[in-house]
């Protein structure tokens, strides 16, 4: 998620913290379209995340 997102906001994603306590959040320095801003960083988190399953 992009911190600078206007849509989707920080709290919203924080949010769901609550709920799926285990969630990673990674905000990262990019807008609404972080996947065409930062698409090695966000694959990166992925690869590091289907490893520890």
């Amino acid at each position: 998620m992009g911190k600078n997102d206007p849509a989707f906001i920080a709290a919203g994603a924080k949010a769901y913290l609550k709920d799926v306590p285990n969630t990673e959040i990674h905000l990262l320095d990019s807008g609404h379209f972080s996947v065409e801003e930062k698409p090695v960083e966000i694959a990166k988190y992925i690869v590091n995340f289907m490893d520890k399953l």
